[in-house]
C-alpha cells in the first residue's frame, strides 16, 4: 500500500473510533491554526508525540537538523574537502564518485579489530568535544 493511502486509513481508524479533546485540540491547531514559517512545529509535535509525550531538547534539535537539506548540503561538502581529502591521501579511504569505501586491507579487519577502532574513534571525538569546551571555558588550549 502507498504511504497516503495508509495515512488516510489510519485517519480513517480515528474518527471511526471517536477522537479525544486533546486529539480536537491538536488537530485544530496542526490544521488551522499553525503559522509555519520553518518546520520547527510540526516536527517538535512529532518528536514529542512518538517519544510518549516528553524528549530532550537535543532529541528534538537532531530531528529538526535530520529535515535540513541545507544543513546535509554543506556538511557534503565538508566531507568531500577535509576528512574525504586527508583520509584519502593516508590511504585510508577512497572516493568513488558520492561515495567514500574503506581501502582493501581495513576492509578485512576482524570484527574485534573494527569494534576497536570504532571504540579509538570515538574516544578522539570525546576528547575533542572535552578539550573543546575547555578551551571554550577559558580553562586551556583545544590541542589534540
Amino acid at each position: 500500500m502507498t504511504q497516503p493511502f495508509m495515512r488516510w486509513l489510519l485517519v480513517c481508524s480515528v474518527y471511526n473510533r471517536g477522537v479525544s479533546d486533546a486529539h480536537t485540540r491538536l488537530r485544530g491547531f496542526l490544521d488551522q491554526r499553525m503559522r509555519i514559517s520553518h518546520i520547527y512545529q510540526p516536527v517538535m509535535l512529532e518528536v514529542l508525540l512518538t517519544h510518549r509525550g516528553a524528549a530532550s531538547v537535543r532529541e528534538i534539535a537532531a530531528a529538526i537538523l535530520a529535515h535540513d537539506e541545507s544543513q546535509l548540503d554543506y556538511y557534503e561538502e565538508i566531507v568531500k574537502k577535509m576528512p574525504g581529502k586527508v583520509l584519502s591521501s593516508h590511504g585510508i579511504v577512497s572516493r568513488e564518485k558520492d561515495a567514500y569505501r574503506l581501502s582493501d586491507d581495513v576492509m578485512s579487519l576482524s570484527e574485534d579489530e573494527s569494534a576497536d577502532l570504532i571504540a579509538r574513534c570515538r574516544a578522539a571525538v570525546e576528547k575533542f568535544i572535552e578539550l573543546t569546551h575547555r578551551a571554550q571555558d577559558g580553562l586551556g588550549f583545544c590541542q589534540i
